[in-house]
């Protein structure tokens, strides 16, 4: 096995792809490093994006292993596991781990989460990689009429402002809050989330962000559809 100098390993160039893929970590992925037992100095690198066995498992095949085999150069498998209702993207790799931390992305835990500067001319991507992982297209029902909802939720105040503000530069109209304490467990971090309701703010959002993971395509398609044979 030929031995990686990690200290050699460049920050790559930002396209599209990295974008994207650094907006999915940012919503479920992480980096980890361990130790390694026995090895004085050595240490496995591994990279982790999870989602939900049921309604995620087409965004991992359509989306997310096509991107990491592209990034990687090399095939990738998930592991589904039953008993906790998730899908496992979990390898290790030494390389992309370096990249994607030299992008900005922290080991361990994910505190102060944020969007680099790097990303300026790519921010709708990372946005897009976000939203598939961590935001949510709902569609209720307004007094018998159907009405669209996009919201993100996290505890990273300083990131879902820096979403809220490009959304809104982009011209959405929306809301940032503070959930009430209520609406989280004693013992988690304050919960914030932004909403923009109404079909104009969803085509803008569709237009201008897109939408990458399969299951909020169909709600979008749905949506429209209902629209067009003046259902709603």
């Amino acid at each position: 096995m030929v031995e990686i100098n990690i200290s050699k390993i460049k920050r790559p160039s930002i396209n599209k792809e990295w974008a994207l893929f650094y907006g999915i970590m940012l919503g479920d992925g992480c980096l980890c490093k361990h130790k390694r037992k026995n090895r004085k100095n050595s240490f496995s690198y591994f990279i982790t994006v999870t989602g939900n066995c049921i309604d995620d498992r087409k965004f991992f095949d359509d989306v997310l292993k096509p991107l990491v085999i592209k990034l990687r150069g090399k095939q990738t498998k998930y592991r589904i596991n039953k008993e906790h209702g998730r899908i496992d993207f979990n390898f290790s790799d030494i390389v992309l781990f370096k990249k994607i931390n030299l992008l900005g992305f922290p080991i361990g835990k994910k505190n102060k989460l944020h969007i680099p500067r790097t990303f300026k001319k790519t921010i709708n991507e990372v946005i897009a990689g976000l939203f598939a992982t961590d935001g949510c297209l709902s569609i209720v029902n307004n007094n018998g009429t159907k009405y669209p909802r996009l919201i993100i939720k996290m505890t990273y105040k300083g990131l879902l402002k820096q979403v809220f503000n490009h959304l809104t530069n982009i011209g959405l109209k929306g809301n940032f809050y503070l959930a009430k304490a209520k609406q989280w467990p004693s013992n988690r971090k304050p919960q914030f989330w932004i909403c923009f309701n109404g079909k104009e703010n969803l085509i803008k959002f569709k237009n201008k962000i897109g939408f990458i993971n399969p299951k909020q395509k169909y709600k979008y398609g749905a949506y429209l559809k209902y629209h067009a044979d003046g259902r709603i």
